[in-house]
């Protein structure tokens, strides 16, 4: 089934990991900066959404939870959850700038944002699917981590992003408790044969200042697939010679295409992303927010998180009106 909205919806996901997110490069790769302004960006974006009226998703990985000299909580079954990151390979601990690896203080700044957002999960330990030892049984480790680490704070785990949006047993996210997932943006760049042809489909695809793809959440089988649209991009490397301008354009084009199609505007991004150019990354989603605003002021689009949408989804046609109604 797919999501009919009355309206457009503008979902906005944010992958909050700090270090956690370099664990797999085997370093923090000359990125301390980044990592130190994060705080920052969280805080600016937080005071955006309030002053527009944005309800974000933030997929928080599990360990980012914990406090430095703060003990893991026992799993259901007794065993331990540093098993969740052995398993996978993956045995890190903070022996350094833990304030990297630790942010109860991050979760605490999301909660008390006037404007209701949503802290969904963005695994335990930021495992990827498809390396190795991420299976099924370790994921299933993993999630049930982030769901004892979520209960001991009452925050209830609904949405689920992949790291590097590795997409895989979705089975496992159901089973636990998820409602839904950001799945892989429909790009046309996969209609372009060949790998190298692919790459740089990709790679022209972001300079250009044309409208990404408007998209539709959809229940598989108990959970709710909603694709991204556009990834804001980070100014690091070649990344540094797309304009901002060119970031702003393809956001409204596509706000405005779903606001006219009644479809979804899915846009995602990492904190620390923006954390590489702050300055000029927040200016330009502020651009992006005002456009929100006044299309939302036109009663033409909402802003949802992704629990709100898939609610909308696999709710009875009169409930979903009663959640619209109270959205708005």
């Amino acid at each position: 089934m797919t999501q009919e909205n009355e309206v457009g919806a503008f979902v906005f996901s944010l992958d909050t990991e700090l270090a956690w997110g370099s664990v797999h490069h085997g370093g923090y790769a000359n990125h301390e900066g980044e990592f130190e302004r994060t705080r920052f960006v969280i805080d600016s974006l937080l005071n955006l959404f309030e002053r527009y009226e944005i309800r974000g998703t933030w997929a928080v990985v599990g360990k980012l939870m914990l406090g430095k000299d703060e003990s893991e909580p026992s799993m259901p079954d007794g065993s331990s959850l540093n098993g969740a990151s052995t398993e996978a390979g993956y045995n890190w601990r903070a022996e350094e700038d833990d304030h990297f690896w630790h942010a109860p203080d991050i979760i605490e700044r999301i909660r008390s944002c006037p404007v209701p957002q949503e802290i969904g999960s963005h695994n335990y330990t930021h495992m990827i699917m498809g390396t190795p030892g991420a299976d099924a049984a370790s994921f299933d480790h993993e999630l049930k981590a982030c769901k004892a680490v979520a209960d001991e704070r009452d925050i209830e785990l609904k949405s689920f992003v992949y790291p590097r949006n590795a997409v895989d047993h979705v089975n496992v996210l159901a089973s636990n408790g998820f409602t839904s997932y950001r799945g892989v943006a429909p790009s046309w760049t996969w209609r372009v044969p060949g790998t190298m042809g692919k790459r740089f489909a990709r790679l022209a695809d972001h300079f250009l200042p044309v409208p990404g793809p408007v998209v539709h959440a959809v229940d598989e089988d108990g959970i709710v697939n909603i694709p991204a649209s556009y990834s804001y991009l980070h100014r690091t490397g070649w990344a540094r010679y797309v304009p901002i301008s060119v970031r702003v354009r393809k956001s409204i084009l596509t706000m405005r295409k779903a606001a006219r199609s009644n479809g979804i505007f899915h846009l995602w991004t990492h904190p620390f992303n923006i954390a590489s150019d702050p300055e000029n990354l927040l200016g330009g989603l502020e651009r992006v927010f005002q456009e929100y605003k006044r299309l939302h002021d036109s009663g033409l689009i909402l802003s949802k998180t992704m629990t709100e949408v898939a609610e909308q989804v696999t709710k009875p046609a009169d409930v979903k009106a009663e959640l619209t109604h109270a959205i708005n």
